[in-house]
Parts: C-alpha cells; structure tokens; sequence
C-alpha cells in the first residue's frame, strides 16, 4: 500500500529531525535569543532528556546558567554530562566543572570539592 508506505517514510523522517543535533542547537541558539530563561532552560533540558545532547551543548548550558546565577543549577547540569559521556569526550565537562566549583566555593565546601576530586 503507497499510503502507508509514505505515512511510515514521513514518520522515520520526523523522528530524525526530533532527534538532530543540529536542529536543537538551532532551537536552543532561539530561545537564547528571543525567549525567556524558563523557555531557554526547557530547550536545554528537553535537548539532554532525549539525549542528543553533546559535551559542548552540556558546557554551554552550564555557562548559560552561571551567568544567570543558578551556579547549584549549572552544577547539576555538569553532573548530568557527566553520566551521559564516558571518556575521552567527558574530560572537558569534568575540567570546567571542577574548575567552577573551586572558583565558587573555594575553601568552604572542602568535603564536597573532596568527593568531586576522588571521582
């Protein structure tokens, strides 16, 4: 049957597009732009949950929430990098995680930063 032969070509092609890096790069650079911290933060999040994420969308999700002030927030979301990627591709969420908390905290989270570093 040609119908069902076209529904179900249509149907691979929009789970492809669903699924485009590309494309939630370019939705998620919208929503940096035009939309509101809620709409951008949704954009990421939807992009990790189907996860078609990748390790620089993960370090700019991060950055986009320090610079916003949700330093807890940006933490999670390396920390959620990290369980997605395995090594050598995790190596630069690891850094710039690392890196952040120090420069956050500094000195007044010593068991926390502890268990980062042993990780």
């Amino acid at each position: 049957n040609k119908s069902a032969a076209l529904k179900e070509d249509k149907e691979l092609v929009q789970n492809r597009l669903f699924r485009s890096n590309k494309l939630w790069a370019l939705a998620i650079d919208m929503e940096e732009s035009l939309g509101t911290t809620a709409s951008t933060r949704a954009a990421y999040d939807a992009c990790l949950d189907l996860k078609v994420a990748t390790p620089s969308l993960i370090l700019s999700y991060a950055k986009f929430l320090e610079e916003r002030k949700y330093f807890e927030d940006a933490f999670r979301v390396y920390e959620r990098g990290i369980k997605a990627f395995n090594w050598p591709h995790v190596n630069d969420i690891w850094l710039t995680y690392l890196s952040r908390f120090v420069a956050r905290y500094g000195g007044r989270k010593l068991e926390r930063a502890r268990d980062l570093f042993e990780q």
